[in-house]
C-alpha cells in the first residue's frame, strides 16, 4: 500500500506542477486611493445641518449634489469616452493587440483589425474596483508587467488630469 500510495501522490505533484507551469502569467498592478473629502463632506454637512447657499443667494436645505468627487472620478474611469480616448492617445491598440500586429509595416495582420471598441473591453475588463468605506483599490491585471504598471498610473493620472482640466 506504500508504493500505491507514494505513486499517486507523486503523480498528482507532476501533473499540478506541468498545469501550474502551462498557466498564462498575469501581472497586478494595485492603486490604493484614500478619499479625504468624504470625511469632509460628513463633518461640513453636519456643521451646517446640509444647509446650503443656492445660486440665487437664499440657503435651502438638503444638498443639490450629492456625488462626492471619488464618485465622479470612478465614474470617469468606468466611461466608455474616456477609455477610448485614452487608448487613442495613448496609440495602445497595437500594444493591446501585438499579436495582430505587424511592427515592421505599421500595419494590422488581420483584415478586420481591432477598433477602440474592443480595446475599451479588454481594458475595462481588465479593470477591477474595490470601495472600502474611504479607501479605493483600482487593480489592473494584465500579461505583461510593464504595460500593467504603465496602464494603472497613467489612468489613474488621466482621470486627475480630466477632473483638473474640468474645474479648471
Amino acid at each position: 500500500y506504500k508504493v500505491l500510495i507514494i505513486t499517486i501522490i507523486a503523480s498528482f505533484t507532476l501533473v499540478s506542477i506541468f498545469y501550474a507551469l502551462s498557466l498564462e502569467k498575469y501581472y497586478r498592478a494595485s492603486i490604493l486611493l484614500v478619499s479625504t473629502q468624504q470625511q469632509q463632506e460628513s463633518t461640513i454637512s453636519s456643521l451646517l445641518g446640509s444647509m446650503t447657499k443656492g445660486s440665487s443667494g437664499e440657503y435651502s436645505f438638503g444638498s443639490s449634489s450629492n456625488v462626492s468627487n471619488s464618485e465622479v472620478s470612478l465614474s470617469i474611469l468606468k466611461s466608455r469616452r474616456f477609455l477610448e480616448s485614452y487608448i487613442e492617445e495613448k496609440n495602445l491598440l497595437p500594444i493591446l493587440y501585438k499579436d495582430e500586429w505587424n511592427s515592421e509595416e505599421g500595419d494590422w495582420l488581420t483584415d478586420e483589425p481591432p477598433t477602440l471598441l474592443d480595446g475599451y473591453d479588454a481594458i475595462f475588463n481588465s479593470i477591477t474596483i474595490d470601495i472600502n468605506g474611504s479607501l479605493i483599490t483600482i487593480t489592473v491585471e494584465w500579461g505583461e508587467p510593464e504595460l500593467t504598471s504603465q496602464l494603472a498610473n497613467g489612468i489613474i493620472s488621466r482621470v486627475n488630469e480630466h477632473i483638473r482640466n474640468k474645474v479648471i
